[in-house]
């Protein structure tokens, strides 16, 4: 049972108790408010700079939007310690794929050559298309990590509903309880190898929610054992999709992304985090705007100069009176500005150009 002392404190706090200095601060479990404060923690241990930590990760999306693309070309990266999504380089490190919705090497091959990635040394890289015996993949998995050149590696589990089928159910056991059991087990894992990176791969439902999580199949005990959590949307016939991350380790956000049917390949717009999230954001305002107030701004937008509502209207062929509201709901939603009187400018924003019609092109083949 634990004691404290005359001031309400444990006993054995942070720097209290003997061989605390071998324990690393932010794995220490008793500690006091001034003690936490002052401790030097370690950095974010990255998988993605900026974007993924290591530990528990998912991935979801709907089916043939691009996951296991994606999957693959964070796989390639880490095991060739090259750059990744644009211009974001990640650390080399040994790399384990356990692709159990591939029965067999040749789509893993077509992929690999796609992608330009036979070309580079993937010594690092290691697939596993079954499960060997009648374990399961989180056996597998810690078996894996706990051999000492494995320490720091990336593991990747594609997908978790081709591994749940090894799980029994216990009796009464509701599908939160086993949700929760079945994937608390891989964050278990992942606690006691620190530094190492568990992608699982899952899918998302069809019904819509409010909540970007709660789109993915599954109850919440899914998402809620996670330390990151990521959601790919891409309509159908896209080149454009949107990456939402929620993390315990960086600040919630989306992030604009394009997918090259040709090569596979996912790419942040404009190749970095910034550009990324702004373009998503952007999108996201138009995505609350019609189709007439899209017109409107892309006219207001794509004038050199700042235009008149008569202007306007004759680029739309509507009457003045109706273009001045419209304008007028335009300045009060910031989407442009009024910059003197019975002048308007564009800002960027709600540009249809750059958010309202996201794809000129389809997708080829």
């Amino acid at each position: 049972m634990l004691a404290f002392n005359q001031n309400g404190q444990p006993y054995e706090p942070l720097a209290g108790y003997p061989g605390h200095e071998q324990i690393p601060p932010d794995r220490r479990t008793i500690f006091t408010g001034s003690e936490l404060s002052e401790a030097d923690m370690p950095p974010i241990d990255w998988l993605v700079p900026g974007l993924i930590g290591s530990g528990l990760i998912m991935l979801a999306a709907g089916p043939k939007i691009g996951k296991s693309w994606l999957a693959l070309q964070l796989a390639v990266a880490a095991a060739t310690g090259s750059t990744v999504l644009g211009d974001t380089r990640m650390e080399q490190r040994p790399v384990l794929y356990i692709a159990l919705d591939d029965k067999g090497p040749r789509r893993i091959q077509r992929r690999l050559h796609m992608m330009g990635a036979d070309r580079l040394a993937l010594d690092n890289l290691t697939f596993i298309t079954e499960i060997p015996g009648a374990g399961t993949a989180s056996e597998l998995i810690a078996e894996y990590l706990d051999q000492p050149q494995n320490a720091r590696s990336f593991v990747i589990l594609d997908t978790l509903g081709s591994a749940l089928p090894a799980y029994a159910h216990r009796p009464q056991e509701s599908s939160y309880a086993y949700d929760y059991r079945i994937l608390g087990g891989f964050h278990d894992i992942m606690d006691s190898h620190s530094g190492a990176s568990l992608l699982i791969v899952h899918h998302t439902r069809k019904m819509g929610a409010v909540d970007t999580v709660d789109t993915i199949n599954g109850t919440q005990g899914i998402s809620a054992a996670f330390d990151t959590v990521m959601v790919l949307n891409r309509p159908r016939q896209s080149r454009t999709g949107t990456l939402f991350v929620t993390s315990r380790d960086v600040s919630e956000g989306s992030y604009e992304m394009t997918f090259d049917a040709q090569t596979g390949l996912w790419r942040l717009e404009g190749g970095n985090l910034e550009t990324a999230a702004k373009a998503a954001r952007e999108h996201e305002n138009c995505g609350h705007l019609g189709e007439s107030m899209n017109r409107l701004i892309s006219v207001v937008n794509n004038a050199a100069n700042p235009i008149t509502a008569s202007d306007v209207a004759g680029e739309l062929g509507w009457d003045v009176t109706r273009t001045r509201t419209y304008l007028s709901r335009a300045v009060n939603a910031g989407q442009i500005s009024k910059v003197g009187r019975g002048l308007y400018s564009g800002s960027g924003v709600g540009d249809p150009e750059t958010c309202g019609v996201r794809d000129a092109g389809m997708l080829a083949g």
